[in-house]
């Protein structure tokens, strides 16, 4: 789906867990399929959401950056109108 000529993109990144998310020993419900930056999202077994882009914690801001954000924010410069909207949970762990 990332290659689709929609005008409209939509990107998740599971946020990494907290430190004391991690001593309290909770899982990790969500998971990412596919090649990173691509797929869709696991809830569980039961639930599967599908995105043009889907990133593991593990990555980088620097990657999802380039992925996601990098050819808008030269098209802007470019002359072209472009928007990026960050929404949701956020750690600053990340």
């Amino acid at each position: 789906m990332a290659n689709d000529e929609s005008s409209v993109r939509v990107a998740v990144r599971i946020r990494p867990q907290t430190p004391a998310e991690i001593l309290e020993g909770c899982g990790i419900c969500a998971r990412a399929g596919g090649p990173a930056g691509e797929g869709g999202i696991a809830l569980g077994s039961e639930r599967a959401f599908t995105f043009n882009y889907a990133f593991e914690p593990s990555v980088s801001q620097q990657e999802v950056y380039d992925t996601c954000v990098r050819k808008l924010v030269e098209a802007a410069l470019d002359g072209y109108n472009a928007t990026v909207l960050a929404y949701g949970q956020v750690s600053p762990y990340s």
